[in-house]
């Protein structure tokens, strides 16, 4: 998601005023500009994450939210366009798919310091 948001965090800055622009995709219906392809709720979660970043000078704090738009591409964890569409939270996939990040990045960080743990490691991370 951060690099989403940073990507369109830079396009946003290349407009002569930014917060307009943001204004003028998510709450302008008649703007050029506004993001029909939405739903509201996807529209209210990217306006206030770029205009967060806007206000911070780039910084992403945004909270994580399984019907972001950004998401779209990400069906293990995507459910759509809304809070009232399959909005579970701390679902099973959610958690299954958050645990193999977390996994990947340790095995990578381990691989990257050349440290080789076996595979019959009993290795316990709290997070």
């Amino acid at each position: 998601m951060q690099e989403h948001y940073d990507k369109v965090y830079k396009e946003n800055l290349s407009h002569s005023d930014p917060m307009t622009y943001i204004e003028s995709k998510y709450c302008d219906v008649t703007s050029p500009n506004f993001c029909s392809y939405m739903t509201e709720d996807q529209r209210s979660i990217a306006y206030r994450n770029e205009k967060r970043m806007l206000q911070t000078g780039g910084k992403y704090s945004a909270g994580f939210a399984r019907y972001d738009y950004a998401l779209r591409n990400y069906k293990d964890v995507y459910t759509g366009g809304s809070r009232s569409v399959g909005y579970v939270r701390n679902t099973d996939r959610e958690k299954q798919y958050a645990r193999s990040v977390v996994n990947q990045q340790i095995s990578n960080l381990l691989s990257k310091n050349g440290i080789s743990i076996s595979k019959q490691a009993d290795l316990v991370f709290s997070i």
